[in-house]
């Protein structure tokens, strides 16, 4: 009989340690795999003894943190519980109602906030856990497998990912409505960018665009301030201290801000819904992914604005 490896991961150790990091604590992973505390626990101590790592750090309220090699290796073991919810799924999905949770991140809650209204409509019994955040933490936390679909703006061509695009957005000017401008139907950049200007951070997908618009017309500004959230520079415009830039479908309704059509200026974005290729067949990822095409297509086929 040949020896045991002793640097061999066994599935118990990947179900112990996978459900204790995706919990973020003993207890409640043990429950979650329906065994006692000291089970979980002595696996994972296996596998840490074994391959000398530390996977979790204790903190005091009972719960962990994972380590940065903990972190590296839940990427990769979460894996286990789409293949076994993706399993289950073909299983009930004739024979049972969509429910479960499903975590959402989203860098434009204004645009997308119908959408999620009336997908908590037609499936009350899914629970909706919403992150808003930039663009880029967004695509991180999808990619983290830390949410389950996306709704930002559509770039690049990520082989990993699985994306449909859901509304089209434009860039404006953003300005308070105590200002001149606020009046006018369109303004050029040069009259904008005259004033006091709010920038985003680069992170921003807004600020790229206003970015491009600038260097194409050959214009160089140096920002009155630079703030990291839309909500920030929609208050710092709104308080006076300059003017800024907001996509069509951003805008909030606060009377204190006007949103201004930018003249010779054709920048735009498509947004969509999001997905890891590799667990677009899990439920709900798939019928939340699916309702945002439909809806999406249903306003294309009335003539109607790509709104989410």
């Amino acid at each position: 009989m040949p020896p045991i490896d002793p640097f061999r991961l066994t599935e118990a150790q990947m179900r112990a340690f996978n459900a204790i990091a995706r919990e973020r604590s003993f207890s409640k992973g043990a429950r979650l795999l329906g065994v006692s505390q000291p089970a979980v626990t002595q696996q994972v101590r296996k596998l840490e003894q074994a391959f000398e790592v530390v996977l979790f750090e204790r903190r005091g309220s009972g719960g962990v943190d994972l380590t940065e090699i903990g972190q590296r290796l839940f990427r990769i073991t979460q894996a286990l519980d789409d293949i076994n919810a993706m399993a289950l799924g073909v299983l009930r999905r004739q024979r049972a109602a969509t429910s479960g949770r499903l975590r959402i991140a989203t860098a434009s809650p204004q645009v997308f906030m119908p959408l999620l209204a009336r997908f908590r409509a037609r499936y009350p019994d899914v629970d909706l856990d919403v992150f808003v955040g930039g663009t880029h933490d967004a695509l991180n936390k999808l990619i983290d497998r830390e949410a389950d679909i996306g709704l930002f703006p559509l770039s690049g061509n990520d082989p990993r990912l699985l994306s449909r695009p859901v509304v089209r957005q434009r860039l404006m000017a953003l300005v308070p409505s105590s200002n001149a401008l606020a009046s006018r139907a369109s303004i050029s950049l040069p009259e904008l960018v005259s004033h006091p200007v709010i920038f985003r951070t680069s992170a921003s997908f807004t600020q790229t665009l206003a970015e491009e618009a600038l260097r194409d017309q050959r214009i160089a500004v140096h920002p009155a301030l630079r703030l990291q959230s839309r909500e920030a520079a929609i208050e710092a415009v709104a308080n006076g201290i300059g003017v800024g830039f907001i996509l069509s479908e951003d805008l909030t309704g606060d009377p204190r801000i006007k949103p201004v059509k930018l003249a010779r200026v054709h920048k735009t974005v498509m947004e969509g819904v999001v997905c890891l290729k590799q667990r677009f067949e899990l439920s709900p990822i798939n019928d939340f992914f699916n309702f945002a095409v439909e809806q999406h297509g249903a306003a294309t086929a009335t003539g109607g604005q790509h709104h989410a």
